[in-house]
C-alpha cells in the first residue's frame, strides 16, 4: 500500500492546525500514513521595549501577526487553540510517538488537545505517563535522556530526508512543509493510486 511520511511536533501552531485537513486528506486518497516526531525550535513573542530599534519591533511584530493568523485558522477550523507567553517543550510526548506500533491516531490526537487546548506540558513525565494510562497504552515513559536521544535521531533521519519544519510531508521522494501544500499532496498521492 502506498503511504506518505508526515512530521509532526506537539508544540508547532501549524503542525496542529494541519492535523484535521491532513487527516481529511488521507481519507480521501486511502493513503497509509507514517507519522513520525520532529522537534521544532520555537520562542516566544519578544516583549516590547521601551527603546526597541526597527529590527526588534519588527521581530516582535512578525512574531505577534504569525500567532494571530494561527489563531485566525484555529477559528476558521472550530478549534480551540491557547497559546503560552512561554512555549514547553514536548520531547517526551514526541519520543513515544516514535515508539508508538499502534493506536497512532488516537495518541496524536490526544498529545495535541492536551498542549494546546488543556495547557499541558508534554515534556512532563507525569503529564505524559497520565496521557497514557488516559489511553490505556501499555508502554512506559522514557527517560530524558533516552528521548532526547530519540527525538534527535529522528531529527538527523528527518532532515536526511530535507524536512526542516513541521508540519512535514514525504511523498515519493519530495518534501512538502505546511500545510499550504496539501492540495498538490493530494493531487500526486491521487495520480499515484489511480497509476
Amino acid at each position: 500500500m502506498t503511504s506518505i511520511d508526515i512530521y509532526i511536533d506537539f508544540k508547532s501552531p501549524a503542525a496542529y492546525l494541519a492535523l484535521a485537513p491532513t487527516r481529511a486528506l488521507l481519507a480521501r486518497t486511502g493513503i497509509q500514513a507514517n507519522w513520525h516526531p520532529f522537534n521544532t525550535r520555537l520562542s516566544s513573542i519578544p516583549e516590547q521595549k521601551l527603546n526597541e530599534n526597527k529590527g526588534e519591533k519588527h521581530r516582535r511584530v512578525r512574531a505577534l501577526a504569525r500567532r494571530d493568523v494561527h489563531l485566525l485558522y484555529a477559528e476558521v477550523q472550530n478549534l480551540p487553540m491557547a497559546f503560552r507567553d512561554q512555549p514547553f517543550d514536548a520531547k517526551l510526548a514526541l519520543a513515544v510517538l516514535q515508539t508508538l506500533d499502534n493506536d497512532v491516531d488516537t495518541y496524536i490526537e490526544a498529545a495535541f488537545r492536551a498542549y494546546w487546548q488543556e495547557q499541558k506540558d508534554l515534556d512532563d513525565p507525569k503529564v505524559v505517563a497520565a496521557l497514557l494510562k488516559e489511553l490505556e497504552l501499555n508502554i512506559p515513559v522514557p527517560e530524558t535522556q533516552a528521548a532526547e536521544h530519540i527525538v534527535d535521531e529522528a531529527a538527523l533521519a528527518a532532515e536526511d530526508q530535507g524536512v526542516i519544519e513541521t508540519p512535514g510531508y514525504v511523498f515519493a521522494g519530495q518534501v512538502f512543509i505546511g500545510r499550504e501544500h496539501l492540495p498538490w499532496i493530494e493531487e500526486l498521492l491521487s495520480a499515484d493510486v489511480s497509476a
